[in-house]
Order: C-alpha cells, then sequence, then structure tokens
C-alpha cells in the first residue's frame, strides 16, 4: 500500500499540474457543472457520484500496470481529435448545451489520454471511459422511450402473474384496474432506475474482475433480465396484497424500502453471475514510475498544443460569465412561482363557446388531462356526442412536451402534428391518440410565455434540434393551454373544426387573462 502512495503523486500529479491541461480542463468546467446539477435532477441518472468514483478507480487501478517510460500516440491524430473537441465546446458554449459540453469533454480525455501514452495508455483506461458513458443520456430521448417501454412491459407480465394467481383484473394503458380501485405502474415501478445503475454496477464489477468479453455479453443482459423480473415480483406482490388483503406496499417508506432491497438483491446475483460464469485474470505488475513530460515534444507541437489549451481557457472564462448570468435568469421563474403561489391568477371561462356547453363533470379519471405546473385550472365543455377538457397550467420554467405524460399514462400516440396556422392562432401540437378498450383521443396543447409569445413557434421553427434534445430548455416563466377530446370513436370533420375553433377562442381568452394579470 505504500508503494502505491508513493507512485500515484510521482506519476499523476505532474500531468494535472502542467498548466495547459490546466486550462484544457477549465475550459469544460462551468458547463460540466451544470450538466452533474442538471443529471442530479433525474431519479434514474442520481447514481452518478457513485459511478464517478468507481472510474476513477478502475483508472487508478489501471495506471500502474502502464508500461514505463510511455510512448506517446501519434501528436497529429491527438491534435486533429482536441481541435474537433473544440469547436465542439464552442458550440456548446454558444447554444448552452451541457450534454454537448459533457461528450466533447469525453472525446478530449481521449485525445489527452493518446497524446501522453497512445494505444498503451488509452487501452488501459477504456474500463474508466465506458464506465463514464453509463451517466450520458443518450439523445433523442431514447432513454424515456426505454422508460416507457418497460413499464409497458412491467404491466403486461405482471397482467399475466395476476391471471395466474387469480387476481380479477384489467389493464388501460399502465393502469391495472382492481375490483373497486386503481393500480398505475409509475416510473418507479418500471425498472428504467434499477437498471441504469445495474448497468453500471455490472460493468465496473466485471472490469474490476478483467473479465472476458463473452462474460460480459452473458452478464450484464441477465441482469438486465433481473431487473425486469425483479419489478415483475413487486407490482404482482403490490397487486396481490392489496386485492386479498387491502395491504398497500407500493407507495410511501414501504415502496422506498422494496426499492432498495431489490437493488441490494441485483448486485448480489450479478457477483453470483460472475462466479459462475467468470474466471480471474492475473493483474499486470506495477510498472517502473517515469515522469510525463510534454516539453520533450517539437517545438511546434508544443505551441499549437499550448495555443489549443489557452483558446480552451477562453472558452472557460466565457462560459463561467454566461453561467452566471443564467443563475441570474433562472430566479426569475421560482420568484414568479412563489408569487403565483401567494397570490393566484384567476381564470374565467364562459358557459358557452360555440356550440361547445360547459359541464360539471368530465372523462373518467383513469382518462384525465395531464397537467403540470404548481397550478392548473381545469374545464370541461360538452357538445352532442364529445366531451373535451381544457386546463391551463402554470408556471412552467422549463419546455416540457406533454405528450410524455399521456405516453405515461397508458395513451398510445398514433400520430402527432405541428400545426401552424395562418391568422393569429397559435402554433400548436396535435395529437392522436387511443387508449384500450375502446377509447379515442385526441391532444392540442400549445405554450405562452408571460410575455405574450407562443414558445411552441420556437419549437416548430427548431424541431429537430428540439428532438434531439441535446440543448437546455429556455428558463423563462410559461403557461400551456391544453385541449383533450375524449369519446368512443374519432370526430367526425365538423366536430374535429368545432374542437379547433373551441382551442383557438380557449387560447385566446385565458392568454388575453393572463397578460392581463401579469403585467399589473
Amino acid at each position: 500500500m505504500t508503494e502505491v502512495r508513493s507512485q500515484f503523486p510521482a506519476n499523476f500529479l505532474p500531468v494535472l499540474s502542467h498548466w495547459p491541461l490546466m486550462l484544457l480542463a477549465f475550459g469544460f468546467a462551468p458547463l460540466l457543472a451544470t450538466f452533474f446539477l442538471n443529471l442530479w435532477k433525474l431519479p434514474e441518472y442520481q447514481f452518478f457520484p457513485q459511478a464517478l468514483a468507481a472510474a476513477v478507480f478502475l483508472a487508478w487501478d489501471r495506471w500502474r500496470e502502464i508500461p514505463r517510460p510511455m510512448q506517446a500516440g501519434h501528436p497529429a491524430l491527438a491534435l486533429g481529435l482536441l481541435t474537433g473537441c473544440f469547436f465542439g465546446c464552442a458550440l456548446a458554449v454558444r447554444v448552452w448545451s451541457p450534454w454537448l459540453a459533457t461528450t466533447t469533454a469525453w472525446l478530449a480525455t481521449v485525445a489527452v489520454l493518446w497524446k501522453f501514452g497512445g494505444w498503451p495508455l488509452l487501452r488501459k483506461m477504456l474500463p474508466a471511459l465506458v464506465l463514464v458513458l453509463t451517466i450520458i443520456p443518450p439523445p433523442l430521448g431514447l432513454d424515456v422511450r426505454l422508460g416507457l417501454a418497460l413499464r409497458e412491459m412491467a404491466t403486461l407480465l405482471s397482467s399475466r402473474m395476476l391471471d395466474l394467481l387469480g387476481v380479477i383484473h384489467s389493464v388501460s394503458g399502465n393502469v391495472i384496474d382492481l375490483p373497486g380501485q386503481k393500480l398505475l405502474v409509475e416510473e418507479a415501478c418500471s425498472g428504467i432506475n434499477s437498471l441504469l445503475f445495474v448497468t453500471a454496477f455490472s460493468l465496473f464489477y466485471l472490469f474490476w474482475r478483467r473479465r472476458p468479453i463473452w462474460c460480459f455479453l452473458i452478464c450484464v443482459p441477465m441482469a438486465w433480465g433481473f431487473v425486469v423480473m425483479g419489478n415483475v415480483i413487486r407490482i404482482s406482490l403490490g397487486a396481490c396484497l392489496r386485492y386479498f388483503y387491502g395491504i398497500d406496499i407500493l407507495t410511501g417508506w414501504k415502496h422506498e424500502a422494496q426499492s432498495i432491497v431489490l437493488v441490494a438483491a441485483y448486485v448480489l446475483l450479478v457477483i453470483s453471475l460472475d462466479a459462475l460464469f467468470g474466471r480471474s485474470h492475473p493483474k499486470a505488475k506495477a510498472s517502473t514510475p517515469s515522469r510525463i513530460d510534454i516539453s520533450a515534444r517539437p517545438p511546434a507541437f508544443q505551441k499549437f498544443f499550448g495555443t489549443l489549451c489557452l483558446l480552451f481557457g477562453l472558452l472557460g472564462v466565457t462560459s463561467s460569465f454566461k453561467a452566471w448570468k443564467k443563475s441570474r435568469e433562472s430566479a426569475e421563474p421560482l420568484r414568479a412561482a412563489a408569487s403565483a403561489s401567494q397570490t393566484p391568477l384567476v381564470f374565467v371561462l364562459p358557459d358557452r363557446i360555440g356550440d361547445w356547453k360547459r359541464s360539471e363533470s368530465g372523462p373518467p379519471k383513469v382518462n384525465r388531462i395531464e397537467t403540470l405546473g404548481l397550478s392548473s385550472s381545469i374545464w370541461n365543455f360538452r357538445r352532442p356526442g364529445l366531451q373535451a377538457v381544457i386546463a391551463f397550467d402554470y408556471p412552467i420554467w422549463r419546455y416540457h412536451d406533454v405528450a410524455e405524460c399521456y405516453l405515461r399514462n397508458g395513451w398510445q400516440i398514433e400520430r402527432k402534428e405541428i400545426v401552424v396556422p395562418e391568422n393569429s392562432s397559435p402554433a400548436r401540437f396535435q395529437l392522436v391518440m387511443k387508449k384500450d378498450p375502446g377509447v379515442r383521443g385526441m391532444l392540442w396543447f400549445a405554450t405562452i410565455n408571460d410575455k405574450g409569445e407562443w414558445v411552441d413557434q420556437a419549437t416548430v421553427k427548431h424541431d429537430l434540434i428540439s428532438r434531439l434534445g441535446l440543448f437546455e430548455s429556455p428558463q423563462e416563466t410559461t403557461f400551456r393551454v391544453q385541449l383533450l377530446l375524449v369519446g368512443d370513436r374519432t370526430p367526425d370533420p365538423a366536430a374535429l373544426e368545432s374542437a379547433k375553433h373551441l382551442f383557438d377562442e380557449t387560447a385566446a381568452i385565458l392568454s388575453r387573462q393572463m397578460l392581463e394579470q401579469v403585467r399589473k
């Protein structure tokens, strides 16, 4: 242990203390800090401190085995990759994309490793680099889609299990209907939280045990299977206890305790799999310590590298100033939210709008409109053969595609369109949805900020960027108007036009009332 301590400072600290590398790290620091702050808000990624610590441990463990003296990689490849990373970081600062900066920082780390130690160093650091990838959310919202797919799978398999156990029930989307009560399969029951953690743990443990690639191909998918089956057992057991004995174990501290027990079981199962399939590989012998000195490079190489790191440092200054400005701006929505909660805004719709008449009752609870915000005003309207629910949610300080909420509540989206009317009506999203058994729905929603601007218009213009999900959402205070049309069949063209007219009139009335009260 003493030998390890003496090697670590002698080999590693001179590299970190060299000014070009410090400037390089500073260029990414503000956006990386923002990325991790945002990541902590996502429950499924809150294991990232442990994952980073595990990556550092793997890097330290492999560092001692690198042959000395290290032979640097070809400088052209390293500088070419670093140059590309500089432009990527500049773009991330310009559009304020913590995700893009983090991805670029990962590539820059690869370039630095290649620069100082070539392929031998990069190969030794690959386990740590792979582990870091588990905490970077994929683009296009693929993790959200995975969570929805896992919820659907958990609901379906739990229904099959309940059939075998003799529990009378029906399934509507992600809702299990028991006699006299409904069981909604929440996000925590989907398994996405456990799946990401177990994936990271499996990779760490197998890398640490130095298993061959075929062991990864067997153990990691089997660990995913453990997570799926564990959540099916949790849901089925909870439904059985509620059905036969009226005991609720799917909410509160009991639910949290189950999660801890299941994660511990997954960890033990992964270790058992490794003991079953794995075969230990001897560690490489620690090499003689050697100092890494970039001054040994050709003068042209050293000058270009220093200049590039200086530019990264300037990016760090720019992004630090931008982060400071954004921290001040982000306080405005919070103040608006506090103000709204203290002095609630009042919104009123007339008893009649066109051929729609306001009513007290709306669709069944399972087909309710999905709201998001500290306050929501909801109205029900009817016309012959149709019923509609209108909601006005406020304040919202992140752009949010409300379609995700409907997917989580069991709706299936058949078609999603962006509608840009030629008149002064707001740009809006239009969704055609269905829910078994035999429920059809159409949804229109649009978002307006406190300046009176319909912000969905910007989303329409930059829809590709919004779909990639790479850039941080605007931090302005917004209000959302929704109209959900529910029936047992698709409305005819006349009814559809009537519903569109109801949405346009409602949006105009509510936005006018909002501006009158906000600008006081």
